[in-house]
């Protein structure tokens, strides 16, 4: 509008033509300082936004760690070679198209169905967290099924069909997280929606990168602690 503002006065000669931005005193570096800064100030104020940014940034965080744990148990363990290593990961992507199946042949007609139910009010937030709700322990219970299934005396089925959970379970939580936000910015926020989405996004890879380093010499040292995995030991004596 500004831009326009000063055709129009240009065009007709007349200075009555201006945008609302141009009577406001705001500096160069108060208005970089707005951009930068109101995401992480959302985050700091907002309880809600610090508790699903720490969760998200545990799970992808996880999820990342497996970049780390499929070598040790596909290539270590069962002496498959790179290219077949890197096949074990199908699964992941797998689940995830279950996930969107199964959201839109279940989920999606509950939620129109509660739309209507509650119409004209908005549907109340709390429904768009009942995916997470399911999806979450069924992660940490994916991981569980991997780190339990992942010795070499078990066959390779068992750790790579843990993925199929995994990626159900990652989708679900994706979008139940990305849902609770659009509410959240249709209730309070509703001409801050990108500071409050890059408030969470611009945080969690902050976020991811210490357990990564932390958590990558920690598995390592499991894993060549048990003596199913002695070819580990042996490998890293060389």
């Amino acid at each position: 509008m500004a831009h326009k503002a000063v055709r129009l006065r240009k065009e007709k000669g007349d200075a009555r033509f201006f945008a609302p931005i141009e009577t406001q005193d705001v500096t160069f570096l108060n208005r970089v300082g707005n951009i930068v800064l109101r995401p992480f100030r959302i985050l700091v104020q907002e309880p809600m936004l610090i508790a699903i940014t720490a969760y998200m940034s545990f799970l992808y965080g996880s999820l990342y760690l497996l970049f780390e744990a499929y070598p040790f148990v596909f290539t270590q363990g069962h002496h498959f070679n790179a290219g077949v290593s890197g096949l074990m990961f199908l699964p992941i992507p797998a689940g995830g198209v279950i996930a969107v199946v199964l959201y839109l042949v279940y989920y999606n007609p509950r939620y129109e169905h509660a739309i209507k139910k509650h119409a004209p009010d908005p549907v109340p937030p709390e429904f768009r967290l009942e995916m997470g709700l399911v999806a979450a322990p069924m992660f940490a219970a994916s991981f569980f099924w991997f780190a339990w299934t992942s010795y070499p005396s078990i066959s390779f089925i068992a750790p790579m069909m843990a993925g199929v959970i995994m990626g159900w379970a990652i989708c679900w939580i994706f979008v139940s997280r990305s849902r609770i936000l659009i509410a959240k910015t249709l209730t309070s926020y509703n001409i801050l929606e990108f500071s409050l989405h890059s408030s969470t996004m611009s945080s969690m890879p902050i976020l991811q990168s210490p357990p990564q380093l932390l958590l990558r010499p920690l598995l390592f040292e499991v894993l060549q602690a048990l003596p199913s995995h002695s070819s580990l030991r042996r490998c890293s004596n060389r």
